[in-house]
């Protein structure tokens, strides 16, 4: 009985310690938190689309749409948050608040474990160089402009007589150790003198290519589909959005216009 006396005033202790938190705001600074937490999310989504585009030449396996789907399931915890903290107000249940609270910082800590699983934008042997932006405009790079032209005339005979880019999961890596130049080099040269991303230039290549199989009647036999798969890329949607993006019709469409 008496261990059982002093866990029961052990436990109205905490409960009103957690009490009086709860009087001072602490209900506000967990929305504070999530808000800052929010913030730090939306900023990667920004800053890593961009690194994604410079680097794959297919996004299909390292979009960020889980982040997308934690964002809602986050606000939308934050914004019950706020309610029950008004409700509180007017009733107030000590116990449904702390389980409440409890299940909220899991999600927080799901979100972050989550974050942390994902599949990496940048290769291992690429960790030094991952955090920089792709589209700064290499105020400290030792390019100089002979290299650079130089660079940008083997990409280019590269890319016209090897075709890499028929690789669906041709990564910015891949290209830079088959001209066996230096990755940043690479990028910046892509940026500067082609004026793209990597995702932009490979995939102009890769539609010019199968317009070129349009022409030749190829998708009579391949299907466009066939045709999409044989040009490099992964999926039809993405295909025929490129495709009319850079060509104003969709396949179908350049087909029938051109009468192929």
């Amino acid at each position: 009985m008496k261990n059982g006396g002093f866990y029961t005033k052990l436990t109205n202790k905490i409960l009103n310690f957690y009490f009086y938190l709860h009087k001072v705001g602490y209900h506000i600074l967990l929305s504070i938190q999530a808000l800052i937490y929010l913030g730090i999310i939306v900023f990667n989504i920004y800053k890593y689309k961009k690194q994604i585009l410079s680097n794959f030449s297919n996004t299909e396996g390292v979009n960020l749409n889980w982040i997308i789907t934690l964002i809602i399931i986050f606000i939308s915890i934050t914004v019950l948050h706020e309610l029950l903290g008004n409700i509180d107000k007017v009733v107030f249940n000590v116990r449904a608040r702390l389980s409440y609270n409890i299940f909220y910082m899991l999600i927080i800590s799901f979100i972050g474990i989550g974050g942390i699983l994902q599949k990496e934008i940048y290769g291992k042997k690429n960790n030094e160089t991952a955090g920089k932006e792709e589209h700064i405009k290499y105020k400290k790079s030792s390019l100089n402009e002979h290299l650079k032209k130089t660079i940008a005339k083997e990409l280019k005979l590269y890319l016209e007589k090897e075709k890499p880019y028929l690789n669906n999961n041709l990564r910015i890596d891949d290209l830079a150790q088959s001209l066996n130049v230096n990755r940043q080099y690479l990028s910046q040269v892509i940026n500067e003198v082609y004026d793209k991303n990597f995702y932009t230039l490979i995939n102009t290549y890769r539609i010019n290519e199968a317009k070129n199989l349009f022409y030749e009647k190829k998708h009579k036999q391949l299907s466009i589909m066939g045709v999409a798969h044989s040009v490099g890329f992964n999926s039809k949607s993405t295909f025929n959005t490129l495709f009319k993006k850079f060509t104003g019709n969709t396949p179908t469409e350049f087909i029938l216009k051109n009468k192929l």
